[in-house]
């Protein structure tokens, strides 16, 4: 319901979590990568690579939904929509 009447951002398409873990990670990442043991660098770029490639999938996931947006909205039946929203 919120994506009908905001339309498609980022912050609503990807949620808090997604923002929360992917900064958790980068706190991770830069905690490991400034370690002197190899093995704790070698976890930082390990997450650093991780963080880096789902964050460019999933904002390529969110520009080809929001080209994709207009059509979404005339065919979704938001009154079902609402309707399991307030069951659930």
């Amino acid at each position: 319901m919120k994506l009908k009447s905001d339309g498609m951002k980022l912050s609503t398409y990807m949620g808090r979590r997604w923002f929360l873990s992917k900064g958790m990670l980068v706190v991770l990442a830069f905690v490991l990568l400034f370690q002197a043991a190899e093995t704790f660098r070698m976890a930082g770029y390990v997450i650093t690579g991780y963080l880096l490639g789902v964050t460019v999938a999933n904002v390529r996931s969110y520009v080809l939904a929001k080209k994709k947006w207009e059509l979404q909205r005339e065919l979704i039946d938001w009154d079902r929509v609402e309707e399991i929203a307030k069951n659930s």
